[in-house]
């Protein structure tokens, strides 16, 4: 229940990160193609160092106030006081200047936006299918939470996708499809978790807790194949 939660949670967050971003470059190409382009003069130039990168902040003189710029590290580490940077004042919040000259060839060309968006798609997929792949089935959750009872048993055979495992006196069919790589040995002890009976969905213990594939199923009877 927690990794479905989780799951859901990291797909919004991300598919909010992908709507906003795109959004937000589609407005800030929009400023640039459709408002009037001012000269911004560079006035103060500085260097921002962190434990693990560095960046700029440049300050322009614009229309008679001072604006911070964001611009790329490759374009605001060449930047010198005197400089001159067209930039667009969004009419809608003028405290929003942004430049031209350094995005015209880097964040909103579309074939930029294009590639930076499947890329954020590829990724959101895989790491949701990674998080559903772990993630617990309802059905599965909901028969541990119900679990209240514990029987011992034993390994009675050990077939492709199956075990015959026989407590009190009664021999099961469990699968073990959702315990790949887990190969028991004939006669291990184990614990059945769970009402033992057809059609239950009961987990087996060995140590570790394994999930069944399928429902419990009785054991067909050899001696009467036999008669």
């Amino acid at each position: 229940m927690l990794s479905h939660t989780g799951a859901v949670l990291c797909a919004l967050l991300l598919v909010v990160a992908l709507v906003g971003g795109s959004q937000a470059a589609t407005a800030d190409q929009r400023l640039i193609d459709t408002q009037v382009r001012h000269p911004g003069t560079v006035v103060a130039v500085t260097r921002v160092q962190s434990v693990r990168s560095e960046s700029y902040d440049v300050d322009v003189m614009v229309e008679g106030r001072r604006a911070r710029l964001s611009l790329p590290p490759a374009h605001a580490s060449t930047a010198q006081p005197g400089d001159v940077l067209d930039v667009v004042i969004d009419p809608a919040d003028p405290s929003y200047v942004l430049p031209t000259t350094a995005l015209d060839d880097w964040a909103y060309t579309p074939t930029g936006t294009l590639v930076v968006e499947v890329g954020m798609a590829v990724l959101f997929l895989v790491f949701i299918r990674s998080l559903t792949a772990r993630a617990m089935p309802l059905s599965l959750f909901r028969a541990a939470r119900r679990a209240r009872t514990a029987s011992w048993g034993h390994v009675v055979a050990v077939h492709d996708a199956m075990l015959t495992i026989e407590t009190e006196g009664t021999s099961w069919l469990w699968s073990r499809r959702r315990s790949r790589g887990w190969l028991p040995e004939v006669g291990d002890p184990i614990v059945l978790l769970g009402t033992v009976r057809p059609g239950a969905l009961v987990f087996l213990d060995d140590g570790r807790t394994r999930r069944p594939g399928a429902p419990l199923a009785a054991a067909p009877d050899d001696g009467a194949d036999k008669s």
